[in-house]
């Protein structure tokens, strides 16, 4: 279950599990909770109570979700199609659900992820985000045969949106907000953004990691 995998998670500078029991505080307790078996049971049960009280804001968010991508849709792909050329997405239906917790997981095989339906300001910036993802990694495992890169592809990918997503190009798609990518990550996502408005041909950028 995404809340079990994600209470007490931290990464670069991020807590997921304060992202959490921020919006749910009863879930605290579980972190405490030994048995595997007995947090996922209480979790699950938290879950449905959850969904059946917050059904109507949950469907609202939803919607909101949907129209707001509507409208922006098309000029994101544009854009990402200008950066990976002749690259093509994945094959697959790539799904996003509303979760009612704020940890926001990708799953590249199932082409699918999660956003946190409080936050609809942020919809499209999230979707955006986890979107590029999929053609990222995808870019990323046709072209790069660099064994070091490889290890580090996820911090490539993740420094990567958050260059591309804080340019005025996508500026004019999602709506511009804070800084975007992970704090331990400030100080190579500066050198980065340097790098891609010398040169947004994006094997060369990725070259240039680490260098």
């Amino acid at each position: 279950m995404i809340c079990g995998r994600f209470l007490g998670f931290k990464l670069d500078g991020v807590n997921f599990g304060e992202g959490i029991t921020y919006f749910h505080p009863n879930l605290k307790m579980v972190e405490n909770i030994a048995s595997q078996r007995e947090r996922k049971n209480t979790i699950s049960k938290y879950v449905d109570e959850f969904y059946n009280e917050n059904k109507k804001e949950i469907e609202t968010a939803l919607q909101v979700m949907q129209n707001n991508w509507k409208k922006v849709e098309k000029d994101f792909f544009k854009e990402v199609k200008n950066i990976f050329g002749k690259h093509d997405w994945p094959k697959g239906e790539y799904i996003a659900y509303l979760s009612i917790f704020n940890c926001n997981p990708t799953f590249l095989k199932d082409k699918n992820f999660q956003l946190f339906y409080l936050l609809p300001k942020e919809f499209n910036r999230m979707i955006a985000h986890e979107m590029l993802h999929f053609i990222f990694y995808s870019y990323f495992e046709d072209n790069i045969k660099d064994k070091s890169k490889k290890k580090k592809s996820w911090l490539i990918s993740e420094v990567f949106n958050a260059v591309v997503l804080n340019t005025k190009e996508f500026h004019n798609i999602i709506q511009p907000g804070k800084e975007l990518g992970y704090p331990d990550h400030k100080e190579i996502i500066s050198k980065m953004k340097k790098e891609w408005k010398l040169d947004k041909r994006i094997f060369n950028w990725i070259e240039k990691f680490d260098k």
